[in-house]
């Protein structure tokens, strides 16, 4: 009971922007909503106070990437440094009770099925033109209101559906599904629970026709099958078959998929971003701070680059940018050691951390709560399953 009493806190951490659940109205955005990551703190540093000074690297950087901001931001406080905190807490809890890494990505599994489930719903229900009520809800911080239902999610637009669910675009659902859809692979080998949960949780993801998505998952599972697990020639054999499958499947409605994948004109805006944000940076190279940010994208809303190192490089200068590549390479560092242990469980986890990493770098601030909760999983497996066989634990 007390490991579930634990994995529960742990869990609630799921429920952070950029899901918007916490977003509904001003008292559990003011209330509820930071006391859930107070709690979350509090049991992870009281629990695993005995492991932290494994992880001072990581709170040293993180902790420089908070205090620049600060100075560039002319700020006394950002939430970086709580979400600094909770990182080094998340993986000093992890390192000292390695149980838990089965417990929290097992109920994410859980989640992130009963999501694909919504998804898989929502799509017939689009397919059979079911209606569904909707009320428009002013959510905290989501631009104006939006168009909410308890079991659906936000609206989608029937001419261009996308399954957005609870967060507050497709892309990020997809990026919150894909830690789940890659150790549910691991757990469906000797589960039938687990290969519905995998085929639900891949429903999910596809019906966000996240293309960054697609290729960041596409990239971890090629890693896995020819770094990894050394099936290159097996790799090469079932991609075309693989191909032939989603081209199958593209061909039952042309026009819809083309009309959903196509990308030029958000290519083009996101280049015309990534120069708006390179010339600010060149202009002030030791940050230009978010006022200026805010001003370039008011200026031309539709150029704004998602690319995470630029989007720093702007808020909190070159300074950050070196911070920020440090800790990245921290990260992938822990990827390749994990990628090299033996057992299928520390390599599934790297590559699903990988393609998460992936798309953190692209779209994000590597500073998400649930992503950060990834990333400590995978800094404490690291040490754990690079230990002497007797030190592991199974989960």
């Amino acid at each position: 009971m007390r490991i579930l009493g634990i994995t529960l806190v742990m869990v609630s951490t799921m429920l952070q922007w950029p899901n918007m659940i916490l977003h509904r109205n001003i008292f559990i955005f003011t209330y509820l909503k930071p006391l859930l990551i107070i709690v979350s703190i509090a049991v992870f540093a009281f629990l695993g106070q005995k492991k932290v000074s494994v992880f001072l690297g990581y709170l040293a950087i993180m902790l420089a990437i908070s205090i620049n901001y600060s100075w560039v931001n002319g700020l006394y406080y950002n939430a970086f440094f709580i979400r600094t905190i909770y990182f080094v807490a998340a993986c000093a809890l992890f390192y000292r009770y390695p149980i838990l890494i089965g417990w929290y990505l097992k109920i994410g599994i859980f989640m992130s099925a009963l999501l694909g489930l919504q998804a898989f719903v929502l799509t017939l229900l689009m397919i059979g033109e079911v209606k569904i009520d909707y009320q428009s809800v002013a959510f905290i911080n989501a631009g104006g209101e939006r168009e909410f239902n308890w079991l659906a999610g936000f609206r989608n637009d029937p001419l261009y559906f996308r399954v957005t669910s609870y967060f507050t675009e497709s892309n990020k659902l997809a990026y919150f599904l894909t830690p789940s859809l890659f150790v549910s692979y691991y757990y469906a080998k000797n589960s039938p629970i687990f290969k519905v949960a995998f085929l639900a949780i891949l429903f999910g993801v596809a019906s966000t026709f996240s293309i960054f998505s697609f290729f960041a998952i596409i990239f971890g599972a090629t890693f896995f099958s020819v770094s990894v697990q050394r099936r290159a020639l097996k790799y090469l054999l079932f991609a075309p078959i693989g191909a032939v499958l989603i081209y199958g499947i593209y061909l039952q409605a042309p026009e819809y998929f083309a009309f959903v994948l196509d990308k030029t004109g958000s290519i083009s805006y996101r280049i015309q971003g990534i120069m708006s944000k390179i010339e600010l940076i060149t202009s002030k190279p030791f940050g230009a701070g978010e006022v200026a940010l805010a001003d370039s994208v008011e200026d031309n809303p539709r150029a704004n680059s998602t690319l995470t190192m630029l989007h720093w490089g702007v808020v909190g200068g070159v300074q950050s940018i070196v911070f920020l590549t440090l800790l990245v390479a921290f990260w992938c560092r822990n990827i390749l050691k994990l990628s090299r242990v033996k057992e299928g469980f520390s390599a599934i986890l790297a590559c699903g951390a990988l393609s998460s990493l992936l798309q953190q770098s692209f779209y994000g601030t590597y500073f998400e709560y649930y992503f950060l909760s990834v990333m400590a999983l995978l800094t404490a497996s690291a040490r754990i399953y690079t230990r002497p066989p007797k030190f592991r634990v199974v989960v």
